[in-house]
């Protein structure tokens, strides 16, 4: 499966990614994934309090599905497959906290300056099978200077601690999700199946 992050952020200063394998169709798996309350896990509420509080890390509570919380923060869809992948990125200014600014889709790409970085974020739901998907997500941050690269290092190096749980808890949430919506959608089938006859 082609990833289109590639075309926003080929390589990044910064790679992170996860993955898990789920037993559901790529279709129910990531509309699993782009409905998905974050605040509904108890665990990633608790490590987000705790970076918060300890660390000095920002947090917003995120309402609504995945995809529609990114947005809340300042993320814009950059490119999209039905049902299948979605890639979401940021500009940001770096220089002590970082602040993203209000940009458009084209903003994305043409975006520059000093203190800037800019982040993409992707989730694939892939077909293995008809009913098996691997489902990852991916995110890229690339600096437009020297100095915005040194910046966001510092950055990352302070609140980082805590994010790949997060997204890790996360994946299996979901797959947890998408295979319950599965399940349930094989029973109501066979039970009209059933009853028709």
């Amino acid at each position: 499966m082609s990833e289109s992050i590639n075309r926003f952020i080929p390589v990044g200063d910064i790679r992170d990614s996860h993955e898990i394998i789920v037993d559901a169709p790529a279709s129910v798996v990531f509309e699993a994934a782009a409905h998905f309350d974050i605040e509904s896990v108890h665990a990633v509420r608790a490590i987000a309090w705790f970076r918060a509080k300890i660390l000095g890390a920002p947090h917003s509570p995120m309402h609504g599905g995945l995809f529609e919380a990114m947005k809340q923060l300042g993320w814009v869809p950059l490119a999209s497959t039905e049902r299948r992948e979605l890639v979401m990125g940021a500009v940001a200014k770096v220089a002590g906290e970082l602040k993203i600014e209000a940009i458009s889709t084209d903003g994305f790409l043409s975006a520059a300056g000093p203190d800037t970085v800019k982040m993409a974020w992707s989730v694939q739901a892939e077909p293995m099978t008809e009913t098996i998907t691997r489902l990852r997500t991916q995110t890229r941050v690339m600096a437009c200077d020297g100095e915005a690269r040194r910046e966001f290092a510092a950055y990352w190096r302070r609140f980082s601690p805590g994010v790949p749980l997060i997204r890790r808890l996360l994946l299996r949430a979901v797959k947890r999700e998408a295979e319950r919506q599965f399940k349930a959608q094989a029973t109501r089938l066979t039970s009209a199946a059933t009853h028709a006859h």
